[in-house]
């Protein structure tokens, strides 16, 4: 299904359209992790880490499963996930927009998406929407495999407090 003919008006008015992906219509990009796509994604979930993120790590911790406990009161109302593929860079699809279950906000939300086939090859992103689509914690694969905040102000601090917060 093509982003514009999604039965989610607000995806295509705030996210993509068949061509075009615009997350900044929610609010300004704030770049939480990044490294080169080649590197596998579950690579976070890794003790230690190839590169550490700069968030902080629970004791016993992986730095991804820090990530998702630091982040599960952010996320626990009003949640859903859609993925989205760019085939051969050429349109976006949309493969679905669900609810998000807390049982699925954890280092197994990176395994589903890094397991899910890319037959036509091409980027890829999984856009968790928060707060009643206020904002959006977004994974995504070009270049680089990516995970980036997009919202505004006033829940950027609340995300960021999260991340650097001691459990």
């Amino acid at each position: 299904m093509c982003a514009d003919k999604a039965k989610d008006a607000w995806i295509a008015e705030h996210l993509c359209d068949s061509y075009s992906w615009y997350p900044e219509r929610i609010g300004r990009k704030h770049l939480l992790f990044a490294r080169p796509a080649s590197e596998t994604l579950l690579g976070m979930a890794v003790d230690p880490a190839p590169r550490l993120p700069n968030w902080t790590c629970l004791p016993g911790k992986t730095p991804s499963q820090s990530f998702f406990e630091h982040l599960r009161p952010c996320i626990s109302q009003d949640a859903s996930y859609a993925y989205f593929t760019f085939p051969d860079g050429a349109w976006i699809e949309l493969h679905g927009h669900h609810p998000l279950t807390p049982e699925m906000w954890s280092p197994l939300l990176l395994r589903f998406f890094q397991e899910i086939p890319v037959e036509q090859g091409g980027p890829q992103m999984l856009a968790v929407l928060i707060r009643n689509k206020r904002g959006a914690i977004i994974f995504s694969v070009f270049d680089e495999f990516e995970i980036a905040f997009y919202g505004p102000d006033d829940l950027w601090t609340e995300i960021e407090a999260a991340l650097y917060r001691s459990l």
